[in-house]
């Protein structure tokens, strides 16, 4: 796990952009073993939706990102709680939207700009149960903080384009 998480670091501080967001992804699959990983930020104030920056889904990026409901999803419990939200198994009892996408587990972890404010979040989600015994949640907060720097750094520079 040690060395896991040391190659994670060190990939992860290399790069920006889309590319970064693609390397969260594979990381977190990795690390967690989980079918499905996604990165999202949030729309409207308060948030009621959320767009994909980056969707990893049985081996592979999806290649359109795609907006989606947040109300009555385990997504949208992050968002709301402004916390990390682990299930390991039954997601489905919790959110039963969650049966359409044959999901049983869930870690979701959210995303603040440096003012505090809630912008997105990551998750990793898996038709079977998930590893009880997670490493430190602390470490996916470093993650998140990483994430959340990376995302507010690209929703400023398309505001910066559009005003140009």
């Amino acid at each position: 796990l040690e060395r896991t998480l040391i190659e994670a670091a060190e990939g992860l501080s290399s790069v920006s952009g889309q590319e970064f967001f693609h390397a969260l992804m594979l990381t977190l699959s990795s690390i967690l073993n989980t079918r499905d990983n996604l990165v999202c930020y949030c729309l409207g104030d308060p948030p009621v939706r959320a767009r994909t920056l980056a969707y990893y889904t049985h081996g592979a990026f999806v290649e359109e990102n795609f907006e989606y409901d947040l109300a009555g999803t385990s997504c949208g419990a992050v968002i709301e709680r402004q916390e990390i939200v682990y299930c390991p198994t039954g997601v489905c009892d919790l959110w039963p939207a969650e049966k359409q996408y044959d999901r049983d587990s869930y870690l979701g972890v959210p995303m603040f700009d440096s003012n505090g404010k809630i912008i997105g979040h990551f998750a990793c989600m898996d038709g079977g149960p998930m590893q009880h015994d997670l490493p430190h949640l602390a470490l996916f907060k470093i993650f998140s903080v990483r994430a959340a720097a990376e995302l507010e750094r690209t929703l400023l520079k398309k505001k910066l384009e559009i005003s140009e």
